[in-house]
């Protein structure tokens, strides 16, 4: 009986594990469509189902450790929490800004994201002087989502901008 529990459990861990690594692979091909380096956690990714297949098959708890590490190493290369499953947001994120650079594309005012930036902190600003905090923090939250599509050096152009802005928004 105490097998059978154990096994039951193992399965439900394996499980889980190839959710997981359905969501690692999905936010592998978002983040690598952003331009985002993620070399390193598509190493770690590729043994991901060799990994998983031992502990199905073993159903030992070393080879289930030996899974869980891997997932949780793979997820602190992608800056994610190591704790938490890995959610939709980053897929969900990249389709949204996906859809509205095809957009401002065929409308021919394609911006670079730090335009884009500078823009949505500008108008911000606009908002705050004339009393729309409420449009102010939208913004706001606009700017939060662009700034991750920057690369290192444009977000040091204006991570200065950024916090001035939330500075005045509290």
């Amino acid at each position: 009986m105490a097998e059978t529990v154990e096994a039951a459990g193992a399965a439900r861990k394996i499980e889980a594990f190839k959710a997981e690594l359905a969501q690692i692979r999905e936010t592998l091909s978002a983040y690598r469509r952003q331009g985002r380096d993620v070399f390193i956690a598509q190493l770690k990714a590729t043994a991901l189902p060799a990994k998983i297949k031992m502990a199905e098959a073993t159903k030992a708890q070393k080879d289930l450790a030996i899974a869980s590490d891997l997932i949780i190493s793979v997820k602190n290369e992608l800056g994610m929490p190591a704790n938490q499953p890995i959610t939709e947001n980053a897929t969900e994120t990249f389709k949204r800004a996906s859809a509205s650079f095809h957009q401002e594309r065929k409308e021919g005012i394609r911006e670079t994201p730090l335009q884009q930036v500078n823009n949505c902190i500008a108008q911000a600003e606009e908002a705050i002087a004339s009393g729309e905090k409420a449009q102010a923090i939208k913004l706001y939250n606009s700017v939060r989502e662009k700034f991750t599509l920057l690369g290192p050096a444009e977000k040091k152009e204006v991570t200065a901008a950024c916090q001035k802005l939330l500075a005045k928004l509290r």
